[in-house]
């Protein structure tokens, strides 16, 4: 018995719960029109964009002496690859870019700009370079490419990096992303103002209505007055007129 009052109360509990957010549904979408708003304005005019440019290249060490290739080839020049991965970012491939170019960046400022990745089971290198000028991007990316080939050749003694693609010329900005910032912000918006109204809702426990009464003090309600809106307003206004004497005294 006691559990299906218990159950009683909590689908009581949660449809009161739904027909207040519902009562509220025009503050929830201004709060979560505010926030796509605010992270529309912040994206577009406080966060500089910047532009990506990405050059791959094909990496094939072919250690065997036939004129086919060798399973073994392919495992060696795989995992050559995961090697320059590595040799992207390093100090002597970024010092050799930056004197080249001329940048006025130094070696770790280039590193946060430069990414490289493989994927798996591939020969494929992926270089990426992001700036908040297209056009360099575009010369640091091939520049970068042209320097890990250089160091993988001496390093590793392989004649075997070959330019698959020439880096691209970005037209759009890579970062922010505007819509998808926009998005996130109206949902914050609507996130947080449920989060806000539930809140108020749980740690209210004033007595409204008679179903209070008998749901949290136990008592039995014989009777309730209306109360019109007309009679606050009156009460309000005698309130307001004996505040004012009091005033005047």
């Amino acid at each position: 018995m006691d559990q299906k009052q218990t159950d009683d109360e909590l689908r009581i509990d949660l449809q009161e719960l739904f027909y207040m957010l519902l009562s509220r549904i025009w503050v929830i979408i201004i709060v979560s029109v505010l926030g796509a708003a605010a992270a529309f304005c912040v994206s577009y005019f406080f966060i500089t964009p910047v532009y990506q440019s990405t050059t791959t290249a094909y990496i094939l060490d072919r250690r065997s002496t036939g004129a086919e290739l060798t399973q073994s080839d392919l495992q060696v020049s795989t995992q050559i690859t995961k090697d320059a991965v590595e040799m992207v970012t390093s100090r002597t491939v970024l010092s050799r870019v930056i004197e080249v170019l001329n940048l006025t960046e130094s070696v770790g400022s280039l590193a946060g700009k430069v990414s490289a990745q493989a994927s798996t089971d591939t020969r494929i290198l992926k270089i990426s370079v992001v700036d908040s000028d297209p056009t360099r991007a575009r010369e640091i990316a091939d520049e970068v490419r042209q320097q890990t080939a250089e160091h993988i050749k001496n390093v590793m003694d392989i004649e075997a990096f070959n330019t698959n693609e020439e880096a691209n010329q970005p037209t759009t900005p890579y970062s922010p992303n505007i819509p998808k910032n926009v998005l996130l912000g109206f949902f914050a918006g609507l996130i947080l103002t449920v989060i806000v109204l539930i809140a108020r809702y749980v740690l209210d426990d004033t007595v409204k209505t008679p179903d209070d009464v008998e749901r949290y003090l136990g008592l039995s309600v014989l009777g309730s007055i209306p109360v019109s809106e007309e009679m606050n307003k009156r009460t309000r206004h005698t309130t307001k007129k004996k505040k004012a004497g009091r005033s005047i005294k």
